[in-house]
């Protein structure tokens, strides 16, 4: 995953394919996220009020 501060992107990639997962715009700045793949959760620090769950 790839995530962009100023445009407040995420973007998926599959590596071994090299081919685009999916492509999402927040709301919030994105600091840093993690994402955890057996609940599909993602964990965005925004900059602005701690922490978004997706």
């Amino acid at each position: 995953m790839v995530t962009f501060l100023d445009s407040r992107e995420i973007i998926a990639w599959n590596v071994v394919l090299w081919n685009q997962l999916w492509h999402q715009k927040i709301r919030t700045c994105i600091g840093s996220m993690a994402y955890h793949d057996a609940t599909k959760m993602l964990l965005v620090w925004n900059l602005v009020d701690r922490f978004d769950a997706y």
